[in-house]
């Protein structure tokens, strides 16, 4: 769920995905009357006295307030916040960004505090394998993903990944997926 304020909000044209069709976006005109039962206030705000997002502890049921991106939330709203806490960054950073980066951190802590709660220690990742030219790629006739980038036809419509298989009676790759 979104929650706006304000008179500023509006759809985008670059939202492609119409987000507002697949998130209620409640639009009021006091945030404080709309924070979930239990949930902690989080103002995200460049100001003197707000903690660096590094060293923050993400509430369990955090509600995250974020201000326009030409100025600050305002003592109104910061008042009533329990915690205030700032991306540290050379530069400044738009709306859409600080968002992403809040939402990252948040994830990427729960998930180690959860993991480390439930026993388990944080697991690696396995290491990808790093990009080989195609003349590398086994000649065997199974089907392997060949580019995993979004190609376009002539009229400019997005494709899916490019899927092949090398065809050794032609001795040439073949495309499972591509037209023509």
């Amino acid at each position: 769920m979104m929650a706006v304020a304000g008179k500023r909000f509006k759809r985008a044209s670059t939202d492609t995905f119409q987000t507002y069709r697949h998130m209620p976006v409640l639009e009021v005109e006091d945030l404080k009357l709309v924070i979930p039962f239990d949930c902690v206030p989080v103002a995200v705000d460049l100001i003197p006295g707000a903690q660096c997002l590094t060293t923050y502890k993400h509430p369990e049921r955090a509600f995250y307030i974020f201000g326009p991106e030409d100025g600050t939330l305002g003592e109104r709203v910061l008042s009533w916040c329990r915690d205030v806490v700032y991306v540290p960054t050379d530069r400044c950073m738009n709306l859409a960004a600080t968002v992403n980066v809040i939402l990252y951190d948040r994830a990427a802590k729960m998930k180690s505090h959860n993991a480390l709660a439930q026993g388990r220690e944080h697991s690696e990742r396995p290491a990808v394998p790093e990009w080989q030219p195609i003349e590398t790629a086994p000649k065997d006739g199974r089907n392997m993903l060949l580019f995993g980038r979004w190609w376009s036809d002539e009229q400019g419509r997005m494709k899916e990944p490019l899927i092949g298989q090398w065809n050794t009676a032609r001795d040439r790759w073949e495309f499972a997926n591509a037209e023509g």
